[in-house]
């Protein structure tokens, strides 16, 4: 797939002109996984507290809408569009800010990284839609992911188009695996988690 003008363009403003010392700091934490493992616990407490029932059909949903966005959905179009990380590309090689020990070998389009965020953000965020403060805390969960997306562009290892195809990706699929997650919390348990 070749660089559209536009996407390379943005791609070196974000990760050449707003580089500083802070975001050299921040971006790679943020885009680190192990860095959001408290949230994950904080999330599985909050679970077994107040869902105790629905807490094993909420982690199966998350995994399988995880495994569909990383594994299905990201590698087969990354294998069929076939598009070089930004890192990879020997014409950017002496301008690329790399924050990274070492670039992925595997292809950038889509990021996986934005996908299975923004899936994750989406189905936390509607599982907490009608709670206190819910809007609050969806619109929160959104722009974790696009902060996470963002990263992947400040660090070098995604083009702009990357991040936002892996957050569409990922929000669409969120979407439907939280409607499957609802219609077997109803089947199960006669009742919808949201609505207590």
């Amino acid at each position: 797939m070749s660089i559209l003008p536009i996407d390379q363009q943005a791609f070196s403003w974000i990760n050449q002109s707003l580089s500083n010392p802070f975001f050299d700091a921040l971006m790679p934490l943020i885009r680190n996984k192990l860095t959001w493992i408290p949230l994950y616990v904080l999330l599985l407490f909050y679970l077994i507290k107040n869902h105790r029932q629905e807490k094993y059909l909420f982690a199966v949903f998350v995994i399988l809408a995880i495994i569909c966005s990383d594994s299905l959905l990201c590698n087969l179009i990354k294998n069929w569009v076939q598009r070089t990380r930004p890192c990879n590309e020997p014409d950017l090689a002496s301008q690329i800010h790399l924050l990274l020990k070492h670039c992925s070998g595997g292809f950038s389009f889509p990021s996986a990284h934005a996908a299975n965020h923004a899936t994750l953000a989406v189905f936390i965020g509607l599982f907490f839609r009608l709670k206190p403060y819910g809007k609050l805390l969806f619109g929160g969960c959104m722009c974790w992911a696009m902060l996470i997306a963002f990263a992947q562009v400040y660090v070098g290892v995604h083009y702009p188009v990357d991040v936002i195809a892996g957050y569409l990706l990922g929000t669409m699929n969120g979407i439907l695996f939280f409607y499957l997650y609802t219609k077997a919390n109803t089947y199960f348990y006669d009742s919808t988690t949201f609505q207590k």
